[in-house]
């Protein structure tokens, strides 16, 4: 099941200042969280609060 993933467009102006390597990679991975949104550790980690949300840990 695919969700839909939408790139704020502050987020879009950050990731048009990164490098067009790690901006690759960023993007890769974000566009990667439309298929699993909760990715396991060590990538992913439930985050404490409500509403439930996740952090992703992206590493060069």
């Amino acid at each position: 099941m695919a969700y839909d993933l939408r790139i704020l467009r502050p987020a879009e102006r950050q990731l048009a200042d990164l490098p067009r390597e790690v901006r690759s990679e960023l993007v890769a991975a974000i566009r990667a969280l439309a298929q699993e949104p909760r990715p396991a550790p060590p990538l992913g980690r439930k985050l404490r609060g409500e509403p439930p949300r996740y952090r992703l840990r992206w590493s060069e």
